[in-house]
């Protein structure tokens, strides 16, 4: 019950924020940055983390079967 009221709760939140962006005359593009921006923190963190994390984004990223056969690949991959 109280993921369903945070859920609601979340979706009140955007549906705001995206009324005063509608209304504010600025691109939907506004926040392409600050997206890219929180992601590639979240990717140097995880590269950080070393291999077995990495692995673990990549699964959870892509799901198991298509994040292991991603990574199948690279590791098929003959070293530079």
């Amino acid at each position: 019950m109280v993921e369903k009221a945070k859920a609601q709760l979340r979706e009140q939140k955007i549906s705001t924020l995206q009324s005063i962006l509608d209304g504010s005359g600025y691109d939907e593009d506004i926040l392409d940055d600050l997206v890219h921006d929180l992601f590639s923190q979240q990717a140097s963190d995880v590269n950080n983390l070393g291999p077995a994390e990495q692995m673990g984004f990549i699964l959870d990223t892509l799901g198991d079967q298509d994040g292991e056969k991603e990574i199948r690949i690279i590791l098929n991959a003959p070293k530079v």
